[in-house]
């Protein structure tokens, strides 16, 4: 590959890129947070001007305001199911293209 080009890898669901053959890249769906605790509507504070590689600064995460899915269904019903479309337009894409079949849904164990 040239010099000047590079590989990346687009999320599915929100589009953001990740360059690929980064040394400090973790490996993909190595993410091992169980996605029903996962606060994924996440309430965040500024703090400072972001120092970096001070371990401070920039948005803090607030846990105990943040809402995982379960949570989210009574205070963002909207979200949810805006959500819930986009996972399913993917899943569906996944089908079409012979990746995921009605028995995976129906039988395989998804890793936490």
């Amino acid at each position: 590959m040239p010099k000047n080009k590079f590989n990346y890898l687009a999320c599915i669901f929100c589009g953001k890129n990740q360059y690929i053959n980064s040394p400090n890249r973790p490996p993909f769906g190595g993410n091992q947070i169980e996605p029903l605790k996962y606060k994924i509507f996440q309430v965040r504070q500024a703090e400072g001007r972001g120092n970096l590689g001070k371990g401070h600064g920039g948005f803090q995460l607030i846990p105990e305001e943040s809402l995982n899915i379960e949570e989210m269904i009574e205070r963002e019903p909207e979200l949810v199911e805006q959500i819930k479309e986009r996972l399913l337009i993917i899943v569906k894409a996944y089908q079409k293209a012979g990746i995921i079949t009605s028995e995976d849904l129906r039988t395989r164990k998804a890793k936490a």
